[in-house]
């Protein structure tokens, strides 16, 4: 049974490309670390009162794999921009 409330669709970019203006304070730790946000991202979310469903767009099979473990639906990313991975979510 689905609960009733928000849908909050968050798209998480692949993780080479992720956080990259964190790559010299992050070193070799910045893919951990942005998985590390996303995955608080998603909890904060479906611990959210009146959120029923936590959307995540990814092309990355790491994240992906992660932010469903916690509960979030993951669908595939198109990978051609923030606009067209929020249609892809909200669809």
């Amino acid at each position: 049974m689905q609960r009733l409330g928000w849908t909050i669709v968050v798209p998480v970019k692949t993780l080479i490309r992720a956080k990259t203006r964190l790559a010299a304070a992050a070193g070799p730790h910045r893919e951990d670390l942005a998985v590390a946000v996303a995955a608080d991202t998603v909890t904060a979310a479906l611990s959210a009162e009146g959120v029923a469903r936590v959307i995540v767009v990814t092309a990355d099979p790491r994240p992906a794999a992660v932010l469903a473990g916690l509960g979030a639906d993951v669908v595939p990313d198109p990978d051609v921009g923030l606009n067209a991975a929020l249609r892809a979510g909200a669809a």
